[in-house]
């Protein structure tokens, strides 16, 4: 459980867990974007998976806007979780592009 107002995710922090969103909503915020531009999402979506999938450092800030539940799973058990299931791995992975396409830097 997240408790609003929390930050699940801190910019520029080691890339540990996916995390995704069963009850909630997040506010999304990046240092690259103007200051009071940000992105919100809510339960269904997933956060953390460009950072585990590409071994980077988090690229944005997400703090919790309600009280929120979250599955976390860790990047240590991702490898093993994807060969089990390629369909998920493929998932993320156009998540992320399409992230990254729509990004603003």
């Amino acid at each position: 459980q997240v408790k609003q107002g929390k930050t699940l995710i801190e910019e520029g922090s080691k890339s540990t867990s996916i995390f995704f969103i069963s009850k909630g909503k997040f506010k999304i915020k990046k240092s690259t974007w103007p200051k009071d531009f940000f992105s919100i999402v809510e339960e269904g979506s997933v956060i953390g998976e460009m950072g585990v999938l590409e071994k980077k450092e988090r690229n944005a800030t997400v703090i919790a806007q309600s009280d929120a539940v979250v599955y976390e799973l860790l990047a240590k058990d991702a490898a093993e979780i994807f060969q089990k299931s390629e369909a998920l791995f493929n998932s993320l992975k156009a998540l992320s592009t399409s992230r990254k396409s729509n990004d603003l830097d």
